[in-house]
Formats: structure tokens, sequence, C-alpha cells
């Protein structure tokens, strides 16, 4: 084997790596992203609930539990782009470094 094949072939490894990465943190957003939405849409429909039968102190704790379940999405959702972009960097770093003369 030469060196440039043991260079590509080192090169296929680290992409199925990386794509496998990438793949299992995709999976774990998603699921995690999705549970707290169900959870969310729970719970204000239990305040919906709630305040249809007159008890308006727990509507409005249900209410602000709604919040902040989105809240939590969001800042979740900000957290797995920032870790896909640091998986996009890293990847392009590496590319940059394999393409580099020795």
């Amino acid at each position: 084997m030469t060196r440039k094949q043991i260079a590509k072939s080192g090169e296929r490894f680290h992409f199925a790596l990386y794509k496998q990465e990438r793949l299992r943190q995709a999976t774990w957003s998603f699921n995690l992203l999705i549970g707290l939405n169900v959870a969310s849409a729970l719970v204000s429909f239990v305040g919906v609930l709630l305040l249809l039968f007159g008890d308006a102190s727990a509507a409005a704790v249900t209410t602000v539990s709604g919040l902040t379940f989105g809240t939590v999405n969001t800042y979740w959702l900000k957290c797995f782009q920032d870790v896909n972009n640091r998986l996009d960097d890293t990847n392009n770093n590496s590319e940059k470094e394999s393409n580099e003369p020795n």
C-alpha cells in the first residue's frame, strides 16, 4: 500500500466517524426537542382545561410552565446548533490540514 492509499483510507475513516457523530447528535437533538415539545403541548392543554373548569390560579401556573418549556426548547436548539457548527468547523479544519503538502 502506498502512502497516498494509506492517507486516503485514513480520510475515509475520519469522514465515516464524522458522519456517525453527526447522525448521533442529530438523533439525540431531534428526540429531545420532540419530547420537550410534546411536554409543552401537554402542559398547555392542561392549562386550558384548568381555565375552562374555573381554576385560574392553577391555569396561571401551567401557563408559566408551558412558557418555561418553550424557553428550554429554544436554549437546547441553540446548543445543538452550536455543537453542529463546531463539528463542521472541526471537519473543515481537518480537511484543510489533510490537503496541505507535507
